[in-house]
């Protein structure tokens, strides 16, 4: 037989993957870090939309955390694992996100070890990356360690089980809450991803001691739309509790009645800046007036917020000028968003008092207002939690919420994608209309 031919073809060349470069590595965790910490401020900006979270803090952070995952194993080993168990919690918040997304290997078993075992500072740092992280299998694995977790870990795991919308079930059932305040909390806001486990851990919470807990039961009875946490919110409401909770399903969602025991809150000094804040969101007229007579009462610029929040107004520290006058720079209408100009000090209330002496007549008694534009259907909730300036946002998602009983949930502090997809959901269901009561609109 004739021999066989050696084969004279050249070898497959392989390509070689460039040397990491170490200190890009570090400056990527410090920068990634830093607008960690950035974006949580962010989160309740007043000058700050959601576009511009996206572009801003949260985009930078997320390039410098690809910069991370693209490095792989050699990376993960010798820069992000370590940080896991450093004394920086903004490196190991970093450092976590990276590993849960990182190329080259699964270091999630690594990741919920720091966490649940790991350095207790440690511990809220990597729980929002837990939060934030858009790994599929993750609520599955945290499930899989609650049984087994030190009560310390339980209360922060069960709080990034909430965060992400997890479904916890009937595991939340046996966690030991009851004499653990904070543990009780992330239980309830936990549970609102399951209403008939909801029913069973809501009547407790709504009468616990703890304010903390029934402020969570209430928001989360809200959310679900049950008539339960509407008629505690009520009563709350009637002894002159401080519960934003209460006072805002008064403002948005409440009866002429209720309306009323909620402007006798501003005249309550314990209850005023708080009533006034959610009074801003009811935009109604009666709202405004309320704040033109705080102002003259001393409330200052929170009186001032809640009187733009209803009418557009923007407020300037020059003095009014006499009707006819130009007003420019000193007292403008305007319904754009972001919302007003807040002055450095105490406004005096007839800067107020001239304006709506002025303008408010655009403002009717029928109907609600944002900043001078009308809302009339969970359409506009939805346009604003995408446009309207972030420390707002929270309130129009829980009233989105409340209004279509659990099945428009934006989740806002989740990631800007993960937040415009389910606007974009929400977009889906038929509008409904801002301006029935809850009372209406509650099942049992």
């Amino acid at each position: 037989m004739p021999r066989a031919q050696s084969s004279t073809s050249a070898p497959v060349a392989k390509t070689r993957r460039p040397p990491i470069l170490w200190d890009v590595v570090a400056e990527h965790l410090d920068e990634a870090g830093w607008l960690w910490e950035q974006r949580a401020e962010s989160l309740l900006a007043l000058d700050q939309t959601l576009v511009d979270l996206e572009t801003g803090d949260e985009g930078r952070m997320l390039a410098h955390l690809d910069g991370l995952v693209v490095g792989g194993a050699e990376v993960a080993r010798g820069v992000l694992l370590p940080a896991l168990q450093g004394d920086e919690p903004r490196a190991a918040a970093g450092a976590a996100w990276a590993l849960l997304a990182a190329e080259g290997g699964d270091w999630l078993p690594q990741v919920l070890d720091a966490f649940i075992d790991g350095k207790e500072d440690l511990r809220p740092a990597i729980r929002t990356a837990l939060e934030l992280s858009p790994r599929a299998d993750l609520d599955a694995k945290l499930l899989e360690r609650l049984p087994a977790a030190p009560l310390e870990a339980k209360r922060e795991l069960v709080e990034a089980l909430a965060a992400r919308g997890a479904n916890a079930g009937a595991a939340l059932l046996s966690v030991p809450y009851r004499d653990d305040a904070p543990l009780h909390v992330a239980v309830v806001r936990a549970a609102r991803t399951d209403a008939a486990v909801a029913r069973v851990l809501l009547p407790v919470a709504l009468n616990e001691s703890a304010p903390s807990v029934r402020e969570a039961a209430l928001e989360i009875g809200m959310a679900l739309g049950l008539r339960s946490a509407l008629d505690v919110a009520r009563k709350a409401l009637e002894r002159g509790e401080v519960s934003r909770a209460a006072l805002l399903a008064a403002a948005v969602g409440g009866e002429a009645s209720d309306l009323q025991l909620l402007t006798a809150c501003v005249g309550k000094l314990a209850t005023r800046e708080e009533a006034l804040w959610a009074l801003g969101f009811s935009g109604r007229r009666a709202a405004a007036e309320a704040a033109v007579d705080a102002a003259r009462a001393g409330a200052g610029r929170i009186a001032a917020e809640a009187f733009a929040m209803v009418t557009g107004c923007k407020l300037g520290l020059e003095a009014p000028v006499e009707p006819g006058a130009s007003s420019e720079g000193t007292l403008r209408s305007s319904s754009r968003l972001p919302g007003p100009v807040w002055p450095e000090e105490e406004l005096d209330a007839d800067l107020l008092e001239f304006w709506w002496a002025r303008d408010g007549a655009a403002i009717p008694a029928g109907g609600r207002f944002w900043f001078g534009e009308r809302m009339a259907t969970s359409a506009d909730l939805l346009h604003l939690l995408e446009r309207a300036p972030m420390r707002y946002r929270p309130a129009f998602a829980l009233e989105l919420s409340a209004r279509t009983r659990g099945q428009c949930r934006v989740d806002v502090g989740a990631l800007a994608a993960r937040q415009r997809s389910q606007v974009s959901a929400a977009r889906s269901l038929a509008p409904v209309g801002l301006d029935r009561p809850f009372s209406a609109l509650f099942g049992v």
